[in-house]
């Protein structure tokens, strides 16, 4: 196979799974991994796929937000960190609400199998993930389905949850200044913002790559989080969210 067919079914590939291991990429083409590295440096100059931790994700042409699959695997030991901090929240027999973010991802996969929980979510992930926990009920909001970043979203999702109610609303953002958070996208504002109001306490996790920076939509005041759980917190931000009457933890990594 010549290096432009063989990369072309890279992002074949890619286009059905967003994210593989360069590993396994050099064994479904029989080829080695110095070969595959040479043909992802060459995509990833062209502005067609992503290195990232020994594996590649496409890019998708039409956004320029982080797939989903790459998310997943970025500040990944601040967000395992950050989930482990948020489930010590959690007492058998409350409702969650869940968003679609990384940083949920990494949340849920901290939460003990042993728990009994009632979740609602948008993300597919992150429904997923409670596989194993037998004690769990899940319930998947309807909408339109984002391929994109693995979620549903839409009048129908928030119309979902406008008949339900829980103890903790758990979400993530791309971005948070000494204002306000904000979003690249304004695909689930909507539903996020449901989520708050039917939420007796809304907890943000959010790594400190994303702090003093600002994107497109606004998400939320700061004064409508209840509670920040994060890595480390730079003193300006630390100072405008204790303005805000909002509870930090800072989780160990």
């Amino acid at each position: 196979m010549v290096p432009n067919e063989r990369r072309q079914k890279i992002l074949s590939i890619l286009q059905t799974r967003e994210y593989i291991s360069i590993h396994e990429l050099a064994k479904r083409l029989y080829v080695s991994l110095p070969t595959i590295r040479r043909d992802l440096s060459c995509m990833e100059a062209d502005g067609q796929v992503r290195r990232t931790h020994g594996g590649v994700t496409f890019i998708h042409p039409e956004s320029d937000i982080s797939p989903i699959a790459l998310r997943n695997h970025e500040h990944m030991e601040e967000k395992e960190a950050i989930g482990k901090e948020a489930v010590k929240l959690l007492s058998d027999g409350e409702s969650l609400f869940i968003d679609s973010s990384s940083t949920a991802y990494c949340f849920v996969k901290a939460i003990p199998k042993d728990m009994r929980l009632n979740v609602v979510t948008n993300g597919l992930y992150i429904a997923q993930s409670f596989h194993e926990h037998p004690h769990v009920h899940v319930e998947l909001v309807g909408g339109q389905y984002d391929p994109h970043h693995a979620c549903l979203i839409g009048a129908e999702a928030s119309h979902f949850i406008q008949s339900r109610f829980a103890d903790w609303f758990f979400v993530s953002a791309n971005a948070m200044d000494t204002h306000c958070i904000t979003s690249q996208s304004n695909i689930d504002i909507d539903l996020k913002q449901c989520m708050h109001t039917h939420a007796q306490q809304t907890i943000l996790l959010m790594d400190d790559s994303k702090f003093l920076n600002t994107s497109f939509y606004k998400v939320f005041d700061l004064y409508d989080i209840d509670q920040l759980i994060t890595n480390h917190l730079p003193s300006e931000m630390e100072e405008a969210l204790l303005e805000n009457q909002v509870l930090i933890k800072k989780a160990v990594q």
